[in-house]
């Protein structure tokens, strides 16, 4: 069974890939997004060292490959897939089953493939996929450390958590939170791996020193933040309701078969991630929190176990893919709509001229997007 699971999910991975190579264009739609792009075409990676994490990646891509900074983001999103489907296998093998059920063609752990699936139906995870962000890596990073932690692996679970630390320092703020999510009820074994983590943390913000503190959007030297807690937690809700819509019914059906530990580990990742990854309304700084959620999905095969009808309960499970496969069309479709606009937007610009000098009244994201456009070789 395992063995045809695994062939799935590779299918699974391999649709992801023919959807990226059709909607892929070599645009993007955020300033933020064409200040990291134009700092790995022609700028140093240790810019913005704040997100060295996922610059200096970035840069090495583009300068080694001289391909579109935009693939980068399609590799990490699949390392967030691949994740995503270990970590919805590790919580079918630890939440039991109410009845025992016959075995059937592919067995209950089919349902980990919920977990990818969901993420696949949601649009900010085609929008970090395909435009540059720091949040695609992020997230992926975070539910790496959350995989292997739930699979005992502290050494790489504290690896990835220091990654994700140098991609964002708030990422730092979440790992208590990952940590009673995989149900961890004695610390002494994380002294050692998170001990060393921290260490190597303080070593890279040395070596990373100045910049990482005063540098161009240095901790010292970032904008104030324009929303506060509560908006936040808002933004986080309206990634579910209008960014999935009902695409999020699996996960949400999910939580609460969550154990009490995992669903107070969920909230502090929640708070966590508005206190400090959502600050600004225009990043999505909620999305390693949305894909924890998401890949808690496979957990709502243990609600179809309560139907005591075989052929019912295959048409609900039926169904529940059914809607996620609806729900990646409606996601695809609305990112094919933005990259096809910020083209337009990019052709008027060209046409207008790129040698005439730019407004420095304009918006840093104008300007930010307008020199991108507007390179000789674009």
């Amino acid at each position: 069974m395992s063995s045809v699971l695994n062939r799935l999910f590779l299918l699974l991975a391999a649709g992801y890939m023919v959807l990226c190579l059709y909607l892929f264009r070599d645009v993007q739609v955020t300033g933020d997004g064409a200040a990291y792009s134009l700092q790995a075409i022609e700028g140093s990676p240790w810019l913005r060292s704040i997100h060295a994490g996922a610059l200096v990646p970035l840069w090495a891509w583009v300068q080694w490959t001289g391909l579109p900074g935009g693939i980068a983001g399609v590799l990490w999103t699949g390392l967030g897939l691949v994740a995503s489907y270990t970590l919805g296998l590790r919580l079918l093998e630890t939440t039991p089953r109410s009845v025992r059920l016959p075995p059937s063609v592919l067995g209950p752990s089919s349902l980990a493939l919920l977990g990818p699936l969901s993420l696949l139906a949601a649009t900010t995870t085609w929008d970090d996929a395909l435009f540059v962000e720091i949040y695609a890596p992020l997230a992926a990073l975070l539910l790496w450390g959350l995989s292997a932690a739930l699979h005992q692996r502290r050494a790489v679970a504290a690896t990835c958590f220091l990654w994700a630390g140098l991609v964002h320092p708030g990422a730092w703020a979440l790992v208590p939170g990952l940590l009673l999510f995989a149900e961890e009820r004695r610390l002494r074994p994380w002294i050692a791996p998170l001990g060393g983590a921290i260490v190597l943390y303080g070593l890279a913000l040395l070596a990373l020193y100045p910049d990482w503190w005063d540098g161009g959007r240095g901790l010292t030297d970032l904008p104030p933040s324009d929303q506060g807690v509560w908006p936040a937690l808002q933004s986080l809700w309206r990634l579910l309701a209008d960014d999935l819509g009902p695409a999020s019914l699996p996960a949400l059906l999910a939580i609460p078969l969550l154990s009490g530990r995992r669903l107070l580990g969920f909230a502090l990742v929640v708070l966590a991630s508005a206190a400090l990854l959502c600050r600004y309304s225009d990043n999505p700084g909620g999305l390693p929190a949305l894909w924890i959620l998401l890949s808690c999905a496979p957990l709502v095969g243990r609600a179809l176990d309560a139907i005591d009808s075989a052929r019912l309960r295959a048409s609900w499970s039926l169904l529940i893919f059914l809607l996620l496969v609806f729900g990646l069309g409606d996601a695809t479709s609305e990112h094919d709509a933005r990259s096809r606009a910020a083209e337009t937007r990019d052709r008027a610009w060209s046409e207008e001229g790129c040698d005439q000098p730019k407004d420095p009244t304009s918006p840093w994201a104008e300007r930010q997007l307008r020199s991108l456009a507007c390179r000789p070789d674009s």
